[in-house]
């Protein structure tokens, strides 16, 4: 409730409204996170620094981190677009794979999205 208004009195009604069919649209490629599970937005290196590892490196520094903080999961997700190979290349060496897909069937998402498919991929972790 406190968000809606928010977001009401900070953006004007007419601009919410004409959203709606951008959010509908949006809604076919969402993926839904799962509860307790660590997620991961993204992670990015710098071109100079790329193909060294850094990003597995990264990613499993901050499962550590987490599990060092007490926090309870036993996997590891991260949501892409399916057409970011490079990403799901680094994923997948750091030990993920492709749980979930969903495309749109509507054309109309390529002026919101460079992509009309996401994906979510998922590392497992041993208990």
């Amino acid at each position: 409730m406190i968000k809606s208004n928010l977001l009401m009195y900070f953006i004007d009604r007419e601009k919410i409204l004409a959203a709606g069919p951008n959010l509908t649209l949006m809604n076919e490629v969402a993926i839904q996170r799962d509860e307790y599970a660590l997620q991961i937005e993204c992670v990015y290196t710098a071109p100079k620094y790329r193909g060294k590892g850094l990003s597995s490196k990264l990613i499993e520094e901050h499962i550590k981190q987490r599990q060092a903080e007490g926090m309870t999961f036993n996997k590891v997700q991260v949501i892409l677009l399916k057409n970011n190979v490079s990403a799901q290349k680094v994923y997948a060496k750091a030990g993920f794979a492709i749980r979930e897909e969903k495309k749109s069937s509507n054309r109309a998402i390529l002026a919101l999205l460079p992509c009309d498919t996401k994906v979510l991929m998922q590392k497992e972790l041993n208990s």
